[in-house]
């Protein structure tokens, strides 16, 4: 999973950089490129997306079932019958296991990473295409 973000993070990074660079020379040849580099930006982005809205709709689904669950026993609490104690054991079971796809072991996907990653691969394009200039 690491080696997928990163390899999309550097592909963002590469193709922005085409994109600009090729925008920036006006050069009549590399118009074709643009267009690659549009077409592969655009399905990365779309399937790395595929996998942060499933995991988002991941988490929200565990957040209804949490509140289903909590409302549930808060009706049946008024009955001292064994449905209830379970339901409760069930409520809690549910709370300290929560059902989330990790990165890693500590980062958690949804859709508050897409910003994070869009950021990134522009600043990165950004010193690179500074690092390029340097250089001519």
């Amino acid at each position: 999973m690491f080696f997928s973000i990163s390899l999309t993070s550097y592909n963002y990074v590469t193709t922005l950089y085409g994109i600009i660079k090729s925008l920036v020379e006006n050069d009549m040849n590399k118009t074709v490129y643009v267009s690659f580099y549009a077409f592969v930006l655009l399905y990365f982005a779309f399937c790395n997306n595929i996998i942060l809205v499933a995991s988002q709709n991941l988490r929200n689904e565990w957040l209804i079932l949490q509140r289903r669950l909590s409302k549930l026993y808060s009706t049946l609490s008024i009955y001292s019958t064994p449905e209830a104690k379970s339901l409760k054991n069930l409520y809690i079971l549910v709370k300290n296991n929560p059902i989330q796809i990790q990165f890693i072991s500590k980062i958690f996907l949804g859709m508050h990473l897409a910003p994070i990653v869009l950021s990134l691969s522009v600043t990165y394009a950004i010193i690179i295409l500074q690092f390029s200039q340097l250089c001519m």
